[in-house]
């Protein structure tokens, strides 16, 4: 399976502890792929919240029904059943100085906070109509619920900076902390950045429980191989049982799926 490839356990523990996995990618090789599939796998059996900043959300569903190959449907079956929700940031004011008078002393650090704090709400809105749908779900013997915890994916973490205009990014910072505490007990969240951006490449290193790498080939392109990604865990919260703290594999996107040294694999 991918999941075994990647070294990742997304189900996760049984415990109520929160978690974040961090997934950066570069320009030369992106992780639209990976983090596509990863929705795709989490929407088969748990509530999924969908935060996206960067592209289109039907492009991150086609792009999932493209690379997951034993999930090709799922999510589009949990959006008809309510356990994905979509919370489009894009649609919130990017501009500081939309929400208050022009002129207006403070103007733009009160509106920077505001769109702030209306994306948070937005999230526990979305995660609370998610664990709902799971809940009615559960009760359709053709639904099996492998996890009661809700896995919140924040796509194009960059694009966060827009909302914190003056601020150096500390709202937006301290909106990802947030996430785990404002959505209540047993959740996931998954932020994906561009390492080559570094926005936000400190808190990530200081923040995840695992680190995934999206990374481009150091001797340049291959045909056989797109570029490589590195898993590396903190802790154990994202770890199968006998997987190595750090591993890496490469990886390249066919007609069929992700192909990882030399073998094909679904999720």
């Amino acid at each position: 399976l991918m999941l075994d490839a990647l070294c990742l356990d997304l189900t996760g523990p049984s415990s109520a502890e929160s978690r974040l996995l961090a997934i950066t990618d570069h320009l030369d090789a992106s992780s639209s792929w990976l983090v596509a599939a990863l929705i795709a796998r989490a929407c088969e059996h748990r509530g999924v919240v969908v935060v996206s900043l960067e592209r289109n959300f039907n492009e991150i569903l086609a792009v999932g029904r493209k690379v997951a190959r034993g999930n090709r449907e799922s999510a589009a079956a949990a959006r008809e059943r309510g356990t994905l929700v979509h919370v489009d940031g894009v649609a919130f004011s990017w501009l500081a100085s939309s929400d208050a008078p022009a002129g207006e002393e403070g103007a733009g650090s009160r509106a920077a906070g505001d769109s702030v704090s209306r994306l948070t709400a937005a999230v526990r809105d979305a995660a609370a109509k998610t664990r709902a749908a799971v809940a009615r779900a559960s009760a359709d013997p053709s639904y099996a619920a492998q996890s009661d915890r809700t896995c919140v994916f924040v796509d194009g973490a960059d694009s966060l900076a827009l909302l914190d205009k003056g601020a150096n990014g500390a709202r937006v910072e301290r909106f990802l902390d947030s996430l785990s505490r404002s959505l209540g007990t047993g959740v996931d969240v998954v932020v994906s950045a561009h390492a080559d951006v570094g926005t936000h490449a400190e808190w990530i290193d200081e923040s995840a429980d695992c680190v995934m790498r999206v990374e481009p080939l150091k001797t340049g392109s291959a045909e056989d191989v797109h570029g490589t990604c590195e898993t590396t865990h903190r802790s154990n919260a994202w770890r199968p049982e006998g997987c190595a703290r750090r591993s890496r594999v490469g990886y390249a996107l066919t007609e069929l799926g992700v192909k990882f040294d030399g073998a094909q694999f679904g999720l």
